[in-house]
Formats: C-alpha cells, sequence, structure tokens
C-alpha cells in the first residue's frame, strides 16, 4: 500500500501490536469484540477479524484492516467516574442489577425456563436439566418423545431459554411441519419471548433480492422458523453448508427417521445435526415398531452411541431421550379427569336391512385376474354407511363410475349397488339415530343461547358436509358459505384437506380465542394431529370412531392436554343393532372393543401403538378394515378382532417409557440480583421516565 494515497490511515494512528483475542474496540462508530488480530506485510496493515458487540451490528461478524479504518482500543479502565444523583442511588442500583442478571449460568440447573408465561411443572424442567448435564453430554442433545398432550413445545422452551441465557441460543433454527410452524412460533413467543421469523420460499427471494449475491440468505436472521419441504428444495443443501447454528430443534422428527427406503427428509436431517452445537428432537411417536428407527434418531444426536441400530435399547435411550406418558408425570386432579363415554346409537330398518344385504356379498377386484374378492371395499362400504347415508351413497357412486366401461362382468356388483341406492335413496343423516344424539349432547351443552364449544370429528367429507347442513337448519345456527373462507361470523365451521392453509390457521387462532363465534367445529383427521384445540373448549365427539388406537388417542389429545383447565367431555357415537345376524358385522362390535382397548392400553401400557404393533394410524385402520371386510364378505362368525385386541404385539419395554433424569433429580440455581422482576421492571421505568398505571388482576 501507498502511504501517500490520502485514504490511508496514518501509520502513527494504526495499531501499535497485534490486539489479543476478546479485546473491545470501536472502528466506524460501533463497538465490536476481537476474534484475531494479525500483521500482514503484504498488506502493510493489521488484519482482524471482528464481531459486532452491540446496537445494530450486535453478531455481525467483519474484517477491518486498520490502514483504511480507525480502529480504537476500548480501555476499560479509561472510566469517568460521576456522583449518582437519583433517589435511594437508583441509577447505580439499577447498573449493578444489570450486571447480575447478564451472569451466565454454569451446569444443568435450571435458572430462567420455569420462569416462563406457564404454570410450571417440575417434570416440564427434566428435559432441559438432563440436556444441559455436561457430565453425561459434550453438547445439549436431546429426544422429547413425551405422549400426546404433555406439552413437548414447552419443554423446548425451557431449553431454549437455558441455552439463550448461557450464551448458546444466538442463532436458532427450528424445523417443523408447514401446518404447524405458526402455532409454534406463537407458542415460543407468547411464553419464551423469543422471536423467531419464518421463512418460506418466497421470503427467502425477498432477502435475496435485498443483500449482495455473496451472502448466505440464511445468515441474515439468527433465530428462524423454516419447514421441512422448504430446507429440501434444490439448492438449500448447499446453503446449509454454509451456515452454522448455536442449537437446531426438529419438531415431530419421526418424519426424519430411517426407513426402508432413504428419504430426503432423512438426508436433510443428518446435514442439519452436523451444523449444530445443540440439537433437540420432538416426537410423541419417535418410532415405528422397530430398534432401527429409534437408533436413526440417537444417531442424530450422537453418532457414537448407536454401534448396532437392529440393537438399540433402553440402555442408549435413557442417556439422551426422555419418553413419558400422562400416567408417569400427571398425577391429575379426578375433576379433570376426561368423561368419555360411549353413546349407543339405534339401526334404523333401512341401514339394518343395507347391512344384512352386505353379509356374504363378494366385490369383485378391479384390474385383476384372480378369483379373490376385494373385501378392503366390503369393509369400506359397511364403514361408510356406520358414517352416514350421505358417505355410503358417495363410496357406491364413485364404484360405480370406476365400474363404468370395464371390461371383464361386474354387472353383478352393479346391480348390488344401485339396489343399495335405490333403498337408500330418501334416506339422510337428518333421520339417523346417530345424529340425533349428536344434537341431543350439543343441546345439553348449552348455556344461555350459545351451545358449549365442541370440536366433531368424522373420516368422511360427505359426511362433515351434511353434518354442517344439517346443524345450522336444526340448531339456527350459522355456517361459512364457502369452506375455502374464512367467515368471522360464522358459528358452525368445517375443517378438512381442503381447505387452504392460510383458512384453516385462521379457523385454528379463532377456534383459540375466548370472544370467537364458532360454537361447533366440524373437522376431518386433518385436525387431529399437533393442533391446540382446548383453549376455551373441553368438549369433543367422535362422529365416526376411527378404526385405529393411535388415531383415537391423536384425537383425543386435541382438548385432553397439558393447560386444559376443565374436565374433558368426550362421546363415542356408536351405532348398534340387536339383530343377532349382525352380531359381529355392525359398527358396534367393531368401535366398542376399539373403545374399551383404548382406555386399557392407557392404563397399562400407555403408548397405543403397542397394541397392534403398525405404529401408523392408516396402517391399523387399514388393517381393521380388510379384516372386517373379509368376515362380513365370507359370512365368517369367528371373532377376527380376537387377535388384534388380545395382548399386545410389541412387549419390548424399549418402546414403552423410560427417563433417565427424574424430577426430584432436576436442581434450581437463582441469580442474586438487588430486585425483584417486578420491582426491576418499575424503577428502570421511573428511570426512563415512563408514566406508568398499575391495573389490578
Amino acid at each position: 500500500m501507498n502511504e501517500s494515497n490520502g485514504n490511508l490511515i496514518p501509520r502513527k494512528d494504526r495499531l501499535k501490536q497485534v490486539l489479543p483475542s476478546g479485546t473491545r474496540v470501536k472502528v466506524r462508530g460501533e463497538q465490536w469484540l476481537v476474534r484475531s488480530c494479525e500483521q500482514d506485510i503484504s498488506l502493510d496493515s493489521h488484519v482482524i477479524k471482528v464481531e459486532g458487540a452491540k446496537g445494530i451490528v450486535d453478531g455481525l461478524e467483519m474484517t477491518f484492516l486498520d490502514a483504511l479504518d480507525k480502529v480504537e482500543v476500548v480501555n476499560p479502565l479509561n472510566v469517568k467516574i460521576v456522583p449518582d444523583f437519583s433517589p435511594k442511588f437508583q441509577k447505580s442500583k439499577l447498573f449493578v442489577d444489570i450486571h447480575f442478571r447478564n451472569t451466565i449460568p454454569v451446569g444443568p440447573d435450571i435458572s430462567i425456563g420455569d420462569k416462563a408465561a406457564i404454570n410450571s411443572e417440575p417434570w416440564q424442567h427434566v428435559g432441559a436439566f438432563q440436556a444441559l448435564n455436561d457430565k453425561v453430554h459434550l453438547r445439549p442433545r436431546i429426544l422429547l418423545a413425551d405422549a400426546v398432550g404433555l406439552g413437548k413445545t414447552v419443554q423446548v422452551g425451557i431449553l431454549l431459554s437455558e441455552l439463550i441465557k448461557r450464551g448458546k441460543g444466538n442463532r436458532v433454527l427450528v424445523v417443523c411441519l408447514k401446518s404447524m410452524a405458526e402455532q409454534f412460533q406463537k407458542e415460543i413467543w407468547s411464553r419464551f419471548s423469543v422471536p423467531l421469523k419464518f421463512v418460506d420460499s418466497k421470503e427467502l427471494r425477498k432477502i435475496e433480492g435485498e443483500i449482495p449475491s455473496s451472502r448466505n440468505p440464511l445468515n441474515v436472521h439468527n433465530k428462524v422458523i423454516m419447514s421441512m419441504d422448504t430446507l429440501k428444495q434444490q439448492g438449500m443443501m448447499a446453503r446449509l453448508e454454509g451456515t452454522y447454528w448455536d442449537a437446531i430443534i426438529i419438531d415431530e422428527c419421526h418424519n426424519v427417521a430411517k426407513r426402508k427406503t432413504a428419504s430426503g427428509r432423512a438426508k436433510l436431517a443428518r446435514k442439519l445435526s452436523a451444523i449444530c452445537e445443540s440439537l433437540i428432537l420432538t416426537s410423541a411417536t419417535p418410532h415405528d415398531g422397530s430398534h432401527e428407527s429409534y437408533g436413526s434418531l440417537l444417531e442424530l444426536l450422537d453418532p457414537t452411541i448407536v454401534v448396532d441400530p437392529k440393537q438399540c435399547g433402553p440402555d442408549q435411550l435413557v442417556k439422551y431421550a426422555l419418553r413419558r406418558f400422562h400416567g408417569d408425570v400427571i398425577s391429575q386432579d379426578p375433576a379433570l379427569q376426561p368423561d368419555d363415554q360411549p353413546i349407543d346409537c339405534d339401526y334404523l330398518e333401512v341401514e339394518e336391512s343395507t347391512l344384512l344385504s352386505l353379509k356374504g356379498k363378494k366385490f369383485k377386484l378391479i384390474r385383476s385376474k384372480s378369483d379373490r374378492g376385494d373385501s378392503l371395499f366390503s369393509g369400506t362400504l359397511a364403514k361408510s354407511l356406520f358414517s352416514s347415508p350421505e358417505a355410503f351413497k358417495s363410496v357406491a357412486e364413485n364404484r360405480l363410475k370406476k365400474l363404468e366401461g370395464k371390461l371383464g362382468d361386474y354387472t353383478e356388483d352393479q346391480d348390488f349397488l344401485n339396489e343399495s341406492l335405490r333403498v337408500l335413496k330418501s334416506h339422510n343423516i337428518k333421520k339417523t339415530n346417530k345424529y340425533k344424539e349428536l344434537v341431543s349432547f350439543l343441546e345439553e351443552g348449552k348455556k344461555g343461547k350459545k351451545h358449549q364449544r365442541t370440536v366433531v370429528f368424522t373420516e368422511y367429507r360427505k359426511t362433515l358436509q351434511a353434518l354442517g347442513e344439517a346443524l345450522t337448519k336444526d340448531l339456527g345456527l350459522k355456517i361459512s358459505k364457502k369452506d375455502t373462507e374464512f367467515d368471522d361470523k360464522a358459528e358452525v365451521v368445517v375443517l378438512h384437506a381442503g381447505v387452504p392453509e392460510a383458512t384453516q390457521k385462521e379457523i385454528i387462532d379463532s377456534f383459540g380465542t375466548k370472544d370467537s363465534k364458532i360454537q361447533v367445529l366440524l373437522a376431518t383427521d386433518v385436525a387431529s394431529e399437533g393442533l391446540n384445540l382446548h383453549y376455551n373448549c373441553n368438549r369433543l365427539v367422535h362422529y365416526d370412531v376411527p378404526w385405529s388406537l393411535i388415531r383415537i388417542e391423536q384425537r383425543n389429545g386435541r382438548i385432553n392436554r397439558y393447560g386444559q383447565e376443565k374436565k374433558p367431555i368426550i362421546r363415542y357415537l356408536i351405532s348398534k343393532s340387536d339383530n343377532d345376524d349382525l352380531a359381529k358385522f355392525q359398527e358396534g362390535h367393531v368401535s366398542n372393543r376399539l373403545v374399551e382397548k383404548y382406555r386399557e392400553v392407557k392404563k397399562q401400557l400407555g403408548d397405543t401403538g403397542r397394541q397392534m404393533g403398525l405404529f401408523d394410524p392408516l396402517a391399523e385402520s387399514d388393517s381393521v378394515q380388510k379384516n372386517f371386510g373379509e368376515a362380513l364378505s365370507t359370512n365368517d362368525e369367528d371373532d377376527f378382532l380376537a387377535e388384534m385386541m388380545g395382548e399386545p404385539t410389541v412387549s419390548d419395554d424399549t418402546f414403552g417409557s423410560f427417563q433417565g433424569t427424574t424430577a426430584n433429580d432436576v436442581r434450581y440455581k437463582r441469580i442474586n440480583t438487588l430486585y425483584d422482576d417486578y420491582d426491576f421492571f418499575k424503577s428502570a421505568l421511573s428511570e426512563l421516565k415512563v408514566k406508568t398505571k398499575v391495573r389490578q388482576a
């Protein structure tokens, strides 16, 4: 460099020596912390790599040359002593108290996470204490696998708060399903005051247009929440290569576990595990019944912990994972124990006659040359009748459309379906006893002019639509004109997979508020996973009982979850017949057994998936439906449910509950301060001359 250039800093004003790391310097009017400093002879300058210390440059990494920018060392000894004339030395006390509050905790003791906007319980702190235990873990990494409704997001927030307090949570990335992003974001902000910036493909393009092409858009925001699908997009792996995070949270991590075939999500998870210090995985269903699925998740936490994925067991799990069920952690107040009861609904004569006509009926399998009957369709057709006449008609009409123009002789099947449609032509949902029981239940919960807020689950879209039309007329309630648009004045709202994502969010947000107009939420199983429906609602009806123990638990978990302040009232509407010829070929035989077994499993095993050993609600439902269809089409009087509802298929304790640390092990360490939180806040506002008004709660 030529010093004659007027743009250079004179040599006498440059650094006299190499600065040690941690030195605070002032450059371009801002303060920075030196990360490294070297003398470069070729440049005739010191090369100083720094990180912003406060203000608008906080956390920003830069490189300066003292030949181009004047670098001033901030000497902590150059302090000007001034008297404190504030009342009772308020300024000095606040100054000292701030330094106390900025003390960084050490060790696993809980210091701040339990002070969030939650009804703090000791068992909620176990995950954070276990993950922060540096005698067990080199890095804070854990799998939070508690059952549905135990508040895993709250536990994540507690651990995240502790990491931030320890200076290990400056850069945070949350990866979740897109449908869950807003709920997760709100929960972490409203309870723990941790702001997460939602970044999707659209936001990424916006960021790219605002920054130099050399900068990575993933490094612009320090605390980010993104969907798995966004991160799976082309080019995102390369962008992730250029990032490093203090903490990464992968919600619903069963989606990234290894399966028989390689998945993009599993590859994404491996990449994420390598670019962070702390890793938090959450899932209520962390395995598919195999040791390998558990092993693949543990490998993300620590690649050395699992020697043989097929042999992954409790010894490895208790170190890095936490799995508990309601009975393990909550001694629930009897007043809050769920009141879940089946309600018998008698079949009408037309429904019984249709079911009787299905006995022994074998449908031909479409696109097959074999004589094997289509037992799955037999079960589907019967199950649709259990739901509603509208659902049955829809299933039958769709089958007839598929048979049009098909090669082969499907005449018998077509005649049967056409005759069934003729018999049920004038029959509709309003005439069924199941519908009348639903109306009766809703009317019982009426307070004044309003019905108590209730969630009604059904499996069929046609049943959902029929219920919406019938309830609005019989109860005098208003329903949205279009499913695709949210009407904030609607009292009956439907939620299904065809509802746009933005509208779904509006519905859920409104349903959770006290002044919402919604009285009845009609939903398919799109609302059975992950959503918080327990705010201002404690009533749930299974209009169709799902033929899956896992799905029953998922649905019930929408209102029977941590934070519910009222007794959950759950009803299962189950059609039944006293006709001996339909003893095993009716909804009552299947659904009553499932509800009974569900209660039993919840008490004894905790994990409902262990009963059938399929660990997937669709697989469970298909299995029951297929076996029911085979029994129905062959008129087999043997109890096809005997084996399914017998001894649990999976008895291995690995798939039960486990916890290496308990609530009794958790320790707490408070930072001593001059003021309590309220007085500190009050004094700070007073010093800032901010007028306040205290409102009594």
